[in-house]
């Protein structure tokens, strides 16, 4: 009984002090569980709202770039660019550049070779480019003709006429009547289209001088594409097989 009294008296002499520490003791333990979660879920929900706000202005500003420029002329420009340098091998679209190299310069074609390696286009074993993420598929091609033939297929080369090809050697064979048999050893290219796009937000490539002349020289480019009014309209067969 004196125990419990002397507890009792003690507690009375000490009770503020108690008290205080518990009050202490439950705005801690408050503040750790429950203050400090929402403040970081509130910093967090700042930090997000700036991102956003930044994206949204990146966005606008991207926007008003993109609704100055023209439409069509980029889009021409990449139909020629796909007939200069395609996304794929397409050695079909290869010998039709050699074709035309033929007929418009007066030059004839005795052999024209290219390296047909792997099918595939996304295969690891295509060259690269030096310097350039396009590859390169490696042509060898002889012709006969004159002097000035001979030029004019090397300038129809370097007009973007056809296929984007480079030549790295050439040996020279004069024949009888001011004929030359010339063989040249280069390079034709490709390059496959990004699979991914970079963020929506993400800021327009700029084009360097350099670049902004190659578009010009593009741009001059006449596309040779096959369109329905150039096939045959003729009709083959029947047109309802049960009659």
């Amino acid at each position: 009984m004196k125990k419990k009294s002397k507890y009792i008296s003690l507690i009375q002499q000490y009770e503020v002090l108690i008290a205080s520490s518990v009050v202490i003791i439950l705005v801690i333990f408050l503040v750790f569980n429950m203050l400090v979660p929402n403040l970081q879920k509130a910093n967090q929900i700042y930090v997000q709202g700036q991102s956003l706000r930044h994206k949204v202005d990146a966005l606008k500003q991207k926007n008003n770039l993109l609704s100055t420029l023209d439409y069509q002329y980029y889009k021409e420009i990449f139909l020629k660019s796909n007939q200069v340098l395609p996304e794929s091998k397409d050695y079909v679209s290869l010998i039709e550049t050699f074709d035309l190299l033929e007929k418009k310069s007066a030059a004839t074609i005795l052999r024209t070779d290219f390296q047909l390696g792997v099918v595939s286009t996304s295969s690891a074993n295509l060259i690269s480019a030096v310097g350039t993420s396009a590859f390169v598929i490696p042509i060898n091609i002889e012709i006969l003709g004159t002097k000035e033939a001979i030029q004019k297929f090397l300038e129809l080369v370097e007009s973007y006429g056809g296929r984007l090809m480079v030549f790295d050697d050439m040996s020279v064979t004069t024949k009888p009547g001011d004929v030359l048999d010339a063989v040249f050893t280069g390079r034709s290219f490709f390059y496959p289209l990004p699979t991914t796009l970079q963020a929506v937000d993400s800021p327009l490539a700029k084009l360097d001088k350099n670049q902004d002349e190659i578009i010009k020289k593009i741009n001059k480019i006449t596309i040779t594409s096959e369109t329905d009014n150039d096939i045959d309209q003729n009709s083959i067969g029947k047109k309802n097989l049960f009659e």
